[in-house]
């Protein structure tokens, strides 16, 4: 598996949900574990973050983590029946404990992710998506 640019506690659990969605799910060669793709994603995301291609106000190193979780999410919620923003972001708040206390999502996170995930395909890098 590829590993991640930002390796953290919330990227791990994320990548662990993004993982078990996709669960026996591969991509167009019907060799790759499809999962290779929103690890693509999440780190293409980070890389146009760090050039400066995505306009947020802070590039912080929560802001980083925080576009790997939605990279890492897009899919399942687009394509995998009964998987919702919810079920991404729900196990990662401090309402599971899934997480120590600083590393799980805030609600104003929770928020910011919500409108993240709707967006992702259609603003931030849809040339990049079609490579993937």
């Amino acid at each position: 598996m590829t590993p991640l640019l930002i390796n953290t506690p919330l990227t791990r659990a994320a990548l662990e949900i993004a993982t078990k969605a996709h669960k026996g799910q591969f991509r167009n060669d019907d060799v790759t574990p499809f999962i290779e793709h929103p690890i693509a994603v999440a780190n293409g995301a980070v890389e146009l973050y760090n050039a400066g291609g995505v306009a947020y106000a802070a590039q912080t190193d929560r802001d980083r983590e925080l576009l790997t979780v939605a990279g890492l999410g897009h899919d399942a919620i687009e394509d995998v029946e009964g998987f919702t923003n919810d079920s991404l972001l729900y196990p990662l708040s401090s309402k599971r404990g899934l997480l120590a206390d600083g590393d799980y999502l805030t609600g104003d996170e929770i928020r910011f992710l919500d409108g993240t995930l709707d967006r992702l395909n259609k603003h931030l890098y849809p040339d990049y998506l079609a490579f993937t």
